[in-house]
C-alpha cells in the first residue's frame, strides 16, 4: 500500500489561522469566506512532498503593467519555488530550484479569467510541475535541474499589484508527506509515525496507511482523530494516545 494525504483549508469554514498561515507581508484577511490580500503575501507553514495543490482565486483584472503576483508551492527558506506568476503583462509558469536555477513557461491571459472565481491548479509529482487552469493543462515544467527538489508549502504573494486578489480555498490532494510546527505551542504534526501529532480540530487520514516498525505515542487531538479506509500498522507500539473527543479507526484495520 502506498500512503497519501488529502488536506484542504477552506476560509468560508475557518479564520486566518497563524499556526497555519505565515504572513511575509501586509495583512491579509478573511472576508466574506475568502482570504483578502491587497499588499499582501502568506505561506502556509506546512510543508508537503508532491501533490496536487488546488487554489481557488479570483483575481479582478487582467494583468497590467505594474502588477506583480504569485501563488503557488514555495520554500521561503530555500529560496525554491513552483508557481503562476503575473508580473506585468505577463501570465506564465515558473520555477526555481532556490540554487539560481529558474524555468518559465507564458500562458496566454483568458479574460473568461478577470474577475472570476477561478481554479489554478499545480500537480507536482515524480515528472515535474504540470500547471492547469479549470483542468486544462497550460504549461509543464520537468527539468531536473531547474525544478524544486525539497518540501514546499502553498503561498500566495500580491505585494505588487494596485488590488486585491480573493482565495476560497487551498488544498493538497495526493501528498506523499505533510510536516506542519504550530507556532504558538511548537507542536510537531508529521505524516511519519513516531512524532508527536498535535491538531486543534481534527486530524483526519483517509484511503491506504501502512505504518510499519514503527512507535507512536503522545498523539493529542482535541477534538477527534479519524483513521479510514484500510489501514494496517506492523510491529508498533502505540502509547500515550490522548484524545479528548473520539478516536475513530474504521474499515478495514489490521494492527499486528
Amino acid at each position: 500500500m502506498h500512503p497519501y494525504i488529502n488536506l484542504i483549508y477552506d476560509f468560508n469554514r475557518r479564520p486566518y489561522d497563524v499556526d497555519w498561515w505565515s504572513t511575509q507581508s501586509g495583512a491579509p484577511t478573511v472576508v466574506n469566506g475568502s482570504l483578502q490580500m491587497g499588499g499582501a503575501s502568506t505561506i502556509m507553514s506546512a510543508d508537503f512532498m508532491k501533490g496536487n495543490l488546488e487554489m481557488e482565486i479570483t483575481i479582478p483584472t487582467a494583468p497590467a503593467s505594474g502588477h506583480t503576483r504569485q501563488f503557488g508551492w514555495k520554500s521561503v527558506a530555500q529560496g525554491a519555488y513552483a508557481y503562476f506568476e503575473i508580473t506585468g503583462a505577463t501570465f506564465q509558469a515558473a520555477t526555481g530550484d532556490g540554487e539560481g536555477n529558474t524555468q518559465t513557461s507564458e500562458i496566454t491571459w483568458n479574460s473568461d479569467w478577470d474577475n472570476t472565481a477561478t481554479l489554478f491548479q499545480i500537480r507536482w509529482d515524480s515528472s515535474g510541475f504540470t500547471f492547469l487552469v479549470n483542468g486544462i493543462r497550460k504549461a509543464k515544467i520537468s527539468e531536473l535541474n531547474k525544478t524544486p527538489r525539497v518540501t514546499l508549502s502553498p503561498y500566495a504573494n500580491n505585494t505588487g499589484a494596485p488590488d486585491s486578489i480573493s482565495i476560497k480555498y487551498f488544498s493538497v490532494i495526493g501528498a506523499q508527506t505533510i510536516f506542519h510546527i504550530e507556532s504558538t505551542n511548537s507542536d510537531y504534526v508529521a505524516s511519519d509515525p513516531g512524532h508527536t501529532v498535535s491538531v486543534s480540530e481534527a486530524l483526519t487520514i483517509t484511503e491506504s496507511v501502512t505504518m510499519s516498525n514503527s512507535t507512536l505515542s503522545g498523539i493529542s487531538v482535541n477534538d477527534a482523530l479519524t483513521i479510514t479506509e484500510s489501514v494496517a500498522i506492523n510491529n508498533t507500539t502505540l502509547g500515550g494516545i490522548s484524545v479528548n473527543d473520539a478516536l475513530t479507526i474504521t474499515d478495514v484495520n489490521t494492527v499486528v
